[in-house]
């Protein structure tokens, strides 16, 4: 029993490490030439610009790494779906299995010493285990900041008349068709938005009358803009 789960667990290691070392080599490259750009020409050109830029590292993710092009340098140096990595996968998922001499002397007790021989765990297994215990640690960690965020908004304290009107203008001037809920809170040092369906703006006390309503156009400019779907997004693909 005990030998099957670990040739099975083998197996899909295998399997998996040929699909993440093709995506983790190829994102990495990606995500650093985007990093470069944006540092060499990020005071030069508009921030829509910039994060239609870094939005290109999120869409690699998303793209399966054995996609390539003709003028990609993957294509030119000959690394692709049956490259270097698919190779190397085949040869990590062969276990070797060491060879009992066979004598005419004991034939019997040979075949069973080599019957006996069980697969051992390979590395990549290792590290597959390893990766899925990293992601249930991440799944937990946003679940508990979610149900955190969520008790900070129901314990938020109660908004100035003139901090809701700020709101409502801010709403029209924006072009959202219903304004989000607003909470007040301690918990947070800069005004921020939360929620993908039912978005909620939470601000500090300590915001101005004077400020207000171009705080709120600015975080309207987030749920217009899409930023709160391509950060739920990114959340999942991570």
């Amino acid at each position: 029993m005990i030998p099957d789960l670990t040739a099975s667990l083998n197996a899909a290691a295998a399997t998996w490490w040929d699909w993440f070392s093709a995506v983790a080599w190829q994102a990495s490259l990606f995500i650093a030439a985007v990093a470069l750009l944006d540092r060499l020409l990020g005071r030069h050109i508009w921030p829509q610009v910039r994060y239609a830029v870094w939005l290109l590292a999120f869409v690699k993710l998303l793209l399966p790494p054995n996609l390539a092009s003709p003028l990609s340098v993957a294509g030119a140096v000959g690394v692709g779906s049956g490259g270097p990595v698919a190779d190397i996968g085949t040869l990590l998922s062969i276990a070797t299995v060491p060879v009992a001499t066979v004598t005419e002397s004991a034939p019997v007790a040979s075949i069973a010493a080599l019957g006996a021989v069980s697969p051992s765990i390979t590395w990549y297994a290792v590290a597959l285990l390893a990766w899925l215990a990293g992601m249930a640690s991440l799944s937990v960690w946003i679940a508990a900041t979610i149900v955190s965020i969520r008790q900070t908004i129901r314990r938020g304290l109660p908004a100035p008349d003139w901090m809701e009107r700020a709101l409502r203008s801010a709403a029209r001037t924006a072009g959202v068709r219903s304004a989000p809920r607003l909470c007040v809170t301690d918990a947070v040092t800069g005004a921020c938005v939360y929620g993908l369906f039912r978005p909620t703006v939470l601000v500090p006390p300590t915001v101005q009358e004077s400020d207000a309503e171009h705080v709120f156009l600015h975080e309207f400019s987030h749920i217009r803009r899409g930023d709160l779907v391509v950060h739920a997004a990114s959340v999942l693909v991570l």
